[in-house]
């Protein structure tokens, strides 16, 4: 009788874990894949460098994906905002007194392959640094 239970119990598992909806795995894997913006605002020190973000002198530099991605600026109250530099994707960001520090993807190249941007104040576009 025992031997009995333990067959219907292990195969009611086995047919229960059978049902389970695998869309939810796949809806769960897009969402992980989905870039985040996450703004860390952070005044203090190494705040001119982040992930997504960065704070120089008075004003907060940050990606932005969606109709029109790059590299955004606005001052600490949110307003003034402006495009800085269009750019796909970056993985990090700094602000020097030379300009706007980023790593992105090198144009061309395969996928997930980064390289370090540079965009000096006052010029137009970015230029690879190395």
């Amino acid at each position: 009788m025992k031997n009995l239970r333990l067959v219907v119990v292990c195969y009611m598992f086995l047919m229960l874990t059978g049902c389970i909806d695998n869309r939810l795995r796949e809806d769960n894997e897009k969402k992980a894949n989905t870039v985040q913006n996450f703004l860390n605002y952070k005044q203090g020190i190494g705040c001119e460098w982040g992930k997504l973000s960065a704070v120089y002198r008075g004003r907060i530099y940050y990606f932005q994906d969606g109709k029109e991605p790059g590299i955004y600026s606005m001052d600490t109250r949110g307003k003034d905002k402006q495009l800085e530099i269009a750019v796909q994707n970056i993985r990090k960001l700094q602000i020097r007194e030379e300009g706007i520090y980023f790593a992105g993807a090198i144009e061309d190249a395969p996928l997930n392959q980064y390289t370090l941007y540079v965009k000096k104040w006052g010029e137009e576009k970015a230029e690879e640094s190395l």
